[in-house]
């Protein structure tokens, strides 16, 4: 009798289980599912969401995400939910949430009413206004002195869309660069290549407590914005997960949202024990008494013009830095190629050393170094003038792509050359040719004709390799479908529409150097002639 009432009580448990389990839906029922939580979140949003010394994600936004874990956890009834961990950016954020890879994204994400369109967002846990750092020597005291400056913001942010939107308004002619990452903007302050980073503000107090002298820069008193809320984002649709949250991120901004926030804006923070030093505001107070997941008006447009045109205008840039960088790689290439089959053993040293420099480091780090590095290690007054020189980054791109591909051509060039019978070479020096007339009349017309397919090749890598540019600031096509994306959202469409063109773009050349490489061809060296 009593196995009976066991078997019976143990069987109503399963059934209870099972029936919870059919009630959970969307991200709940995915949790449970597989047993784990993922969290996004950032490198380098100080003193929200950035890594410590053991590269662990913490911060006052991962706190408050710990806290929505556990409610997460107690709704689920399984302490035994695993904390997963992804890297976010400005640009991938919103898209990682919206197909599910994210569950929550831990922040410091402005929640607006474009943004809600992709995404759900919970209680504010801040209030920020967009503001800009620069150096105290550039006497830039106000949105005003920075007409005509070289501005920078990250990519994917809504900072840069007022800055583009104040820019066009009141007809300011400021340059606006694009990085990839708050860092990387900064960094651009840092080394003079801009004037001023236009951030949230709290985001800029991080990087100027962090900076190697905090003396050197002031945040402006004057803002783009009015205060705008962050919030943890989840995906849209999701009633059932978005209660949890909500009831979770209500309870600890009521209780431990002050505490909190001294912990983080007003003691010292790890890894360097930096104190921001900013005081909670009578808003924040409030916000944290009373939490609304209410967003701000939304922001939309790119500055100028539509869509349509900035994808124009992102292709016209992709058109011009691989054209020069076609045009410089072909050049320095010819140069290489040649001097690695000459007689001189100095000049082949020379030329082999120049192809395993340039074909050896990754595009990304030359860039790296043609921009940060190389104005810092000449005499000040030229390294000044080169990071001040107007579209200085587009002209980076384009000669850093340049030097890059000639490493390339010079070793097929060289390929060419030594393919060629002996036959040739013999002959022209019977002719009493000298080495320099030999290659002009005889050795590199030949193996133009027959380095022309490869040739083809790297003209079409050249194309897709200039969208290593953004990694600059350049506003080149991939950019700029980047950038109407951080507005529209409309990840599938803006992209597919960028495929697109570099689809037509790429296969457009391909025709035309395939017309040609069939007028050039030379029977048996290239087939189809």
């Amino acid at each position: 009798m009593i196995f009976f009432r066991f078997a019976s009580a143990f069987a109503l448990l399963l059934l209870a289980g099972a029936a919870q389990a059919d009630e959970l839906t969307g991200t709940l029922k995915k949790i449970k599912e597989t047993g784990a939580i993922t969290l996004g979140y950032r490198d380098a949003s100080i003193p929200f969401s950035y890594l410590d010394e053991n590269n662990k994600p913490i911060g006052f936004a991962m706190d408050i995400c710990a806290r929505i874990v556990d409610a997460v956890k107690r709704e689920l009834k399984d302490d035994k939910i695993r904390t997963k961990y992804i890297a976010v950016t400005s640009s991938t954020r919103i898209p990682l949430i919206a197909n599910g890879t994210v569950d929550l994204e831990c922040g410091s994400t402005t929640n607006n009413a474009e943004r809600a369109k992709q995404a759900a967002f919970t209680n504010a846990h801040f209030l920020s206004e967009s503001k800009y750092v620069t150096k105290k020597s550039s006497n830039i005291r106000s949105i005003a002195d920075l007409r005509g400056k070289t501005v920078v913001g990250t990519a994917g942010t809504t900072n840069i869309k007022q800055a583009n939107e104040r820019n066009t308004a009141e007809n300011m002619g400021m340059t606006i660069l694009f990085a990839k990452d708050h860092a990387e903007a900064f960094l651009m302050v840092e080394t003079d290549r801009a004037a001023a980073f236009i951030m949230d503000d709290v985001l800029l107090a991080g990087f100027v407590a962090n900076a190697k002298d905090p003396s050197l820069y002031v945040i402006s008193s004057d803002a783009f914005s009015k205060a705008e809320p962050y919030g943890i984002m989840l995906p849209k649709n999701d009633p059932a997960f978005k209660k949890v949250v909500d009831a979770a991120t209500s309870a600890v901004l009521k209780t431990d949202g002050v505490s909190l926030y001294k912990k983080w804006f007003e003691s010292p923070i790890p890894p360097k024990n930096i104190n921001l030093n900013l005081p909670l505001s009578p808003a924040l107070r409030q916000a944290f008494e009373n939490p609304t997941d209410s967003p701000e008006p939304s922001i939309s447009g790119l500055g100028t013009g539509s869509y349509g045109y900035t994808l124009l205008l992102g292709l016209k840039l992709t058109l011009l830095i691989s054209l020069i960088a076609a045009s410089l790689a072909l050049a320095l290439g010819s140069v290489a190629g040649v001097m690695r089959t000459l007689p001189s053993p100095l000049a082949r040293r020379i030329s082999a050393a120049y192809v395993e420099f340039f074909r050896n480091i990754p595009l990304l780090v030359q860039l790296f170094i043609w921009y940060f590095v190389l104005p810092e290690l000449l005499p000040k007054g030229l390294g000044m003038w080169l990071k001040h020189l107007p579209d200085g980054n587009f002209y980076t791109a384009a000669i850093g792509l340049g030097f890059f591909m000639s490493a390339r051509v010079a070793e097929q060039l060289k390929a060419a050359i030594d393919a060629m019978p002996r036959g040739q070479k013999m002959a022209a020096t019977a002719l009493g040719l000298t080495t320099v007339q030999a290659y002009r009349h005889v050795l590199l017309p030949l193996a133009y004709r027959i380095v022309f397919p490869p040739l083809t090749s790297e003209l079409l890598n050249t194309v897709k390799n200039s969208s290593v540019a953004l990694t600059i600031g350049v506003a080149e096509l991939t950019q700029s479908a980047r950038n109407i994306n951080d507005v529209t959202f409309q990840t599938f469409q803006v992209f597919t529409a960028a495929t697109a063109i570099y689809l037509v773009l790429n296969i457009s050349v391909t025709y035309v150097m395939r017309f040609i490489e069939r007028e050039v061809a030379i029977p048996g060296f290239i087939a189809g002639k």
